[in-house]
């Protein structure tokens, strides 16, 4: 890679980079190998970045700066290049950044408020008269399927298997390796079951490829909901975020109204660090990508 940070040639021309790529090119040559040359892989200066309406957002950025950066590039170095690359993984920048949110923009947001959701309030006595309604007149026994080697997991299954033993219902808990229960989701003919999950920030992502009948998505817990078939389709025919916003809200209600999954909880995520360590950010997805910005100070 040939950073835009470094070769700076509209900002003060550094000619030790200049020569420290073309060694390194000169060495490749000499040893057989023909390289190939990305001209931008993840990293930008920040006053490109800081252009207009940032980086390749602005017009200016794009059509004369990091045009004159290509320029310049196969002047200075196109004897030694076999073939170019503009951009490395392309389609790696729009998931980061507009789906799972580790480079910005991140999204955020989607969530409706448990408030305005139905089904939310625990009511023992709705739903003992909801299995009678379906025909359980006695105790109802089923199976809850969990994970091991998830402590959060295994420390929910308590709770859940009291909660609905006052409700008229037995469980009967049954733990298994990761690979079975990989199977049986898949396939799928997993028991109700456990399942953690989480690292999505935008709501396609989240939810088409879980909850969408195929052949479009998996439907890995047998909704076979055509309303909600309908408008996940829906929110991949628009960019618009508050026409998207609209549709999610709908798939989010129509999941609390018909349950096909139950979220329990979204765990605090606390951080502890020591007095030397700064910059750290949390993410949203709870993955550590805020470590990116992290230094140690002694």
């Amino acid at each position: 890679m040939i950073a835009l940070g470094r070769i700076c040639w509209d900002r003060g021309q550094t000619d030790a980079a200049i020569e420290h790529y073309r060694a390194v090119l000169t060495e490749a040559r000499d040893a057989g190998v023909a390289p190939w040359v990305c001209l931008h892989h993840f990293t930008l200066p920040g006053w490109f970045t800081e252009l207009g309406e940032g980086a390749f957002c602005d017009d200016r950025a794009r059509s004369y700066h990091w045009a004159r950066h290509v320029a310049f590039c196969a002047e200075a170095f196109g004897d030694l290049v076999f073939g170019w690359k503009p951009i490395n993984e392309p389609f790696g920048y729009a998931a980061l950044s507009y789906q799972l949110g580790v480079l910005p923009p991140g999204l955020k947001g989607w969530a409706l408020p448990v408030q305005e959701l139905p089904n939310q309030q625990r009511d023992v006595a709705r739903a003992k008269a909801l299995l009678q309604k379906a025909g359980y007149t006695g105790r109802v026994s089923m199976k809850l399927r969990n994970i091991v080697g998830f402590p959060a997991l295994a420390a929910a299954v308590p709770v859940i298997v009291d909660n609905l033993k006052e409700a008229g219902v037995d469980v009967a808990v049954e733990t298994v390796d990761g690979g079975v229960w990989i199977k049986d989701w898949i396939v799928p003919q997993s028991p109700p079951t456990m399942n953690e999950w989480g690292g999505f920030v935008d709501p396609d992502q989240a939810l088409h490829r879980h909850f969408h009948s195929p052949p479009g998505g998996k439907d890995f817990r047998r909704w076979k909901n055509a309303q909600a078939d309908e408008l996940l389709d829906i929110g991949r025919t628009t960019l618009d975020r508050a026409k998207r916003k609209e549709v999610y809200d709908r798939v989010q209600r129509l999941m609390a109204e018909d349950p096909i999954t139950i979220p329990l909880y979204s765990p605090d995520l606390l951080y502890v660090m020591q007095k030397g360590v700064s910059g750290f950010q949390p993410h949203p997805t709870g993955f550590y990508y805020g470590l990116r910005f992290a230094s140690l100070e002694r």
